[in-house]
């Protein structure tokens, strides 16, 4: 390729370049927003997770739930980012139980709480916006 011209021989192996080149910046835009989602998604949900704590030897442990609530993106290059949201610890068990409500010890239900579905909900707006960026003809 001289002076910025092809020939028909090299045009096939220039379409692959320019391919390659449009896949690998795609994929680092799909990776950075999917990571600042993630993000915002964990620090979100640790704003609106219940506060409530359990009783542990008459101590109070005001927000074991929250702070134990993490994420991970992990770059599957070309074939996609993925991000993760969980919670680590031991509390895990608890977030079907916030969720959702349960039963209570002394009788009656615990409503559950919807503030997952509100972080998500949040998070999910702004991160379609930034992957149709991502993905949207320079």
């Amino acid at each position: 390729m001289a002076n910025g011209r092809i020939t028909i021989d090299e045009l096939s192996e220039a379409i692959g370049e320019r391919l390659d080149l449009y896949r690998a910046e795609t994929a680092k835009k799909v990776f950075r927003a999917t990571d600042k989602s993630i993000k915002r998604l964990v620090r979100r949900t640790k704003e609106l997770a219940p506060r409530h704590s359990r009783q542990m030897n008459n101590r109070r442990q005001p927000g074991t739930f929250a702070g134990q609530i993490r994420g991970v993106t992990e770059n599957g290059g070309v074939k996609g980012s993925k991000g993760t949201w969980y919670v680590g610890g031991s509390e895990y068990r608890l977030t079907h139980l916030l969720v959702h409500g349960h039963q209570l010890r002394q009788g009656g239900r615990a409503e559950g709480d919807d503030f997952l579905e509100r972080s998500v909900d949040e998070v999910a707006k702004d991160y379609i916006r930034e992957m149709e960026e991502a993905l949207k003809d320079d």
